[in-house]
């Protein structure tokens, strides 16, 4: 894509103030003098591309006052009464398209107007087609009236989906990309890779947009794995949840759940499918047995004939003493329950008293051996001879005829293992501990609910000793009736337990089908073609450094990993290695070398690259028309790169003597002139 042609109007009481600017192929210097309007210029190509959201959330126009507020004509400061920008470009196939976005006035900042053809150069003109789009509002690159679905499809771009912070999936807004090819003077010299809109919360959004320039293929295999892994996280909480609704089931029939997996399975039932356990004293039972157990005492109950109290007085007698043994039993269990509970609790406290001392012993030890590992000599508080809290003289040794020369420690590697080994360890014991402590917890539910049900027997049983000797013995019946609910009840909450597993069926049919998918994307997430555009990225990008004189480091000890596709020294930021002026350098390499990979492999590159006042931090002029030299191939490649300065004539030309290049001189005079007066009535 070039861009041929911006147009800036303001409209005032006096007449139309603005500028024509007519761009080429290849290097395009945009020279004035500092307050010369360079910057409102180059920002208006971004506005009138309705991606000013890439400077921030803020629907403000980011022009300045003089298409906003007042313009200077003649030495006067003109109120402005209605502004507008117009922007021609060119695609690869030839095609034209002239683009308008008001600035200021009655019409709307969000619409875009679009000629399908060259209309600068007649604006009055009907002869060229036009259609009117949306912009900086949502569904702006998503529906058919959208300006940036039209504009990414002039490009020839199919934005991508890719994931936000929230789990959702977005396309990859143009206002992600535009940083790698928009160098703007306010944000882009901060960091060399670009400053990059946060509003849309997408995941590493340089990332993906240099994977999209470049057109890797790691970009689609990325979002596939990712995909893949956010619904294996769905999947994961659903099957907790659900997992947790049958445990609330169990407790509420005061039994646990055995077999059930923490965590999602491909295959179910698994061979031991899960079952519900009753507590049965010191064991557990299945609550079936249970059930079946009180349902031959049902049965036996009913048909026992109705007697009177003085006939079953012997046997209510012999139940009562049975009944008030079965009380002290479960009160005697229930108390070693709670002793147990007690130890346990104790156990828990005391393994995570540990876990923390091994944790603060184990970020001492890492901290020594990362001081260690850069050179430290200073002795540390761990192998000294004295007390770290009261500084007094200890023996290094356990025993006091063992010299520390003969003791061998182990050495700081070896603490690091031991240490993590002792933590991992202990958060074993933690977790079955836990385990213990919340079958113990069930114990004393299941035993509380039994003791209570023994204490209302031996309740009901002298209440019957007590009653007429002639009347009909109602224990026999209460008895019945207390079976009944509750066989009823654990019937309830069997079915309500197996409705809720039934669920992990359709979970775990789904997460083998996701773990299937997982395993069928290639180890190797980069293709040969992928490597070989990565390769060049690099040999540009190191290539260039050297060019530009870049000192602070070694130029060839930066690399551009594959994970992050951002510069590197050592593992770490490059920007905080650099000075400033080779900051500004290695952002010049950085952003030119994707315009050269373009030249030799299939990119989304568009094929320009605007950089904005690009002596930032006053790198020497021998680097910046190393700059200027190497940016001048574009036009070789019908590439366009479109820079602003204010470096003099004569040192421009000096500089790319020999080169072919575009000068845009305005002088020291302000870009935005008179373009033509209206008479005042006298």
């Amino acid at each position: 894509m070039i861009i041929t042609r911006l147009r800036l109007r303001a409209y005032t009481a006096i007449g139309e103030v603005g500028v024509t600017i007519p761009f080429s192929k290849g290097l395009v210097l945009l020279r004035a003098e500092g307050a010369g309007g360079k910057s409102n210029c180059l920002l208006a190509i971004l506005y009138a591309l309705g991606l000013d959201g890439m400077l921030g959330p803020s629907k403000a126009v980011p022009l300045k006052h003089a298409m906003t507020d007042f313009v200077d004509v003649d030495g006067e400061e003109v109120p402005v009464i209605s502004s507008e920008v117009m922007l021609e470009i060119q695609d690869a196939a030839g095609r034209f398209i002239t683009v308008l976005r008001s600035v200021k006035g009655n019409r709307s900042r969000d619409l875009v107007t679009v000629w399908e053809g060259e209309h600068l150069e007649d604006t009055e003109s009907a002869s060229v087609p036009s259609r009117d789009f949306f912009v900086r509002v949502p569904g702006a690159v998503t529906n058919a009236a959208g300006f940036h679905q039209y504009l990414a499809s002039f490009f020839g771009w199919k934005l991508p989906g890719v994931l936000t912070y929230g789990g959702e999936t977005v396309p990859l807004y143009m206002e992600s990309i535009f940083p790698l090819l928009f160098v703007e003077q306010v944000r882009g010299w901060s960091a060399i890779e670009g400053i990059y809109p946060t509003h849309f919360r997408i995941r590493d959004p340089g990332t993906r947009a240099v994977e999209f320039i470049l057109a890797l293929g790691i970009r689609d295999l990325a979002a596939r794995r990712a995909l893949l892994e956010r619904d294996m996280e769905s999947v994961r909480v659903s099957w907790t949840q659900s997992a947790r609704q049958v445990d609330a089931v169990a407790r509420n029939l005061g039994a646990v759940v055995h077999g059930l997996p923490n965590a999602p399975v491909a295959e179910w039932p698994t061979s031991a499918p899960p079952r519900l356990l009753v507590s049965a004293g010191e064991n557990w039972e299945p609550i079936d047995a249970l059930i079946a157990t009180l349902e031959s005492e049902l049965a036996e109950k009913s048909r026992e004939p109705a007697r009177t109290t003085a006939e079953v007085a012997p046997q209510l007698e012999a139940d009562l003493r049975e009944a008030e043994r079965r009380v002290r039993t479960v009160e005697a269990w229930l108390s070693g329950v709670f002793n147990d509970i007690e130890l346990l609790e104790l156990e828990i406290t005391r393994t995570e008293e540990r876990i923390r001392a091994l944790a603060d012993d184990l970020t001492r030890n890492k901290d020594a051996l990362r001081l260690k590992k850069l050179g430290s000599t200073r002795a540390l508080a761990i192998t000294s001879d004295r007390c770290p809290t009261c500084h007094q003289s200890v023996e290094l040794a356990l025993l006091p005829e063992v010299r520390a020369a003969e003791a061998s420690p182990m050495t700081l590697e070896d603490n690091v293992r031991y240490l993590e080994d002792q933590r991992d360890m202990f958060q074993l014991v933690l977790a079955q501990t836990q385990d213990s402590l919340s079958a113990k917890l069930r114990q004393s539910t299941a035993g509380g609910e039994e003791l209570a049900r023994a204490r209302a027997t031996v309740r009901d049983l002298r209440a019957a000793l007590v009653a007429h000797p002639l009347t009909t013995s109602k224990e026999s019946v209460a008895e019945i009736v207390r079976l009944e609910a509750r066989i009823d009840a654990l019937k309830r909450g069997v079915r309500l337990a197996q409705e809720y597993t039934n669920e992990f069926t359709v979970l775990a049919e789904r997460w083998a089908d996701l773990q299937a998918r997982l395993a069928e994307l290639p180890e190797d997430s980069i293709s040969a073609e992928d490597a070989a555009k990565l390769g060049a990225l690099q040999s540009s990008f190191t290539e260039q450094l050297v060019e530009y004189g870049l000192t602070s480091v070694e130029p060839h000890a930066i690399v551009i990993p594959r994970d992050s596709l951002r510069p590197e020294y050592k593992g770490f930021d490059l920007q905080f290695d650099l000075a400033g002026s080779d900051a500004t350098r290695a952002t010049w390499a950085y952003r030119n070398a994707f315009l050269e990979v373009a030249r030799t492999h299939a990119t989304n590159h568009p094929g320009f690259l605007i950089i904005d006042e690009p002596q930032q931090q006053h790198p020497s002029l021998e680097s910046f028309g190393a700059l200027l030299r190497r940016v001048s191939r574009s036009e070789r490649h019908d590439q366009q790169v479109i820079i602003s300065t204010n470096e003099k004539v004569s040192d421009l030309r000096a500089l790319l003597e020999g080169h072919s290049y575009t000068l845009l001189d305005y002088g020291d005079e302000r870009m935005m002139r008179l373009v033509s007066r209206t008479e005042r009535p006298v």
